[in-house]
């Protein structure tokens, strides 16, 4: 119940703009489900969550980190579309045409490599989110 609750509270958060907020709860979520060392579904979801508000909250290292973890999580468990996703998200962070002038691991040629992945994936399993 806890893990839920601390998930929410960090949706909410993140829905109302206040990433920093939604990275403490997301964060406490993670430990929780590393503490349980089981549900690595959540852990995927939650690693997700966390590392677009890092990006929203353009810190872009641990951004790219924390969606790296998700990435590995997301091919653990053969989830497609959260591959897809969680390419999106690592093609902005390399990216900084939308978030920021400062980003260090602005990176077009990587930013361009990941959002490819994620075309290949939808068109290959005709995902048209």
């Amino acid at each position: 119940m806890e893990l839920e609750a601390l998930t929410r509270l960090g949706d909410a958060s993140s829905k109302h703009q206040d990433y920093e907020k939604a990275i403490d709860f997301y964060s406490q979520s993670l430990s929780i489900i590393h503490q349980s060392g089981k549900d690595r579904k959540m852990e995927q979801a939650i690693l997700q969550r966390l590392g677009s508000n890092y990006l929203l909250h353009l810190e872009f290292g641990k951004a790219i980190d924390t969606l790296q973890q998700g990435l590995m999580a997301a091919r653990e468990n053969k989830d497609l579309r959260g591959e897809g996703f969680i390419f999106l998200s690592l093609g902005q962070a390399h990216s900084t045409s939308y978030w920021s002038n400062d980003n260090p691991n602005k990176d077009y040629v990587k930013a361009t490599q990941y959002i490819e992945q994620s075309l290949l994936i939808a068109r290959e399993q005709k995902y048209k989110f």
